[in-house]
């Protein structure tokens, strides 16, 4: 894999869970159930700071794209599509 593109899949896919996160989303069941167990700075990697979280969401993500089954890596791609979709939205906001 190039490695540009995998630092725009990390990127874009800790950017997707962010979103999808959020209030009324998706995952936001995910995030109050980590918000039961994990508060502070601690917070801020798993479900609080889009760019504290491409440590804890971004690398494994990368490592199923690059080692898992193309089937396995749908959910990611769904997720980066997200994090390009906000992004998208947020710079269009801003023209």
């Amino acid at each position: 894999m190039n490695h540009l593109i995998a630092i725009v899949v990390i990127a874009l896919f800790a950017q997707g869970v962010f979103t999808s996160m959020g209030q009324g989303m998706i995952l936001e069941p995910v995030k109050n159930f980590l918000a039961r167990f994990i508060t502070g700075k601690w917070a801020h990697p798993f479900y609080d700071c889009p760019r504290c979280m491409v440590s804890v969401w971004g690398i494994p993500a990368l490592l199923v794209t690059m080692f898992a089954p193309w089937w396995a890596c749908i959910p990611i791609y769904a997720l980066c599509a997200v994090g390009l979709q906000e992004l998208l939205q947020l710079s269009l906001i801003h023209i």
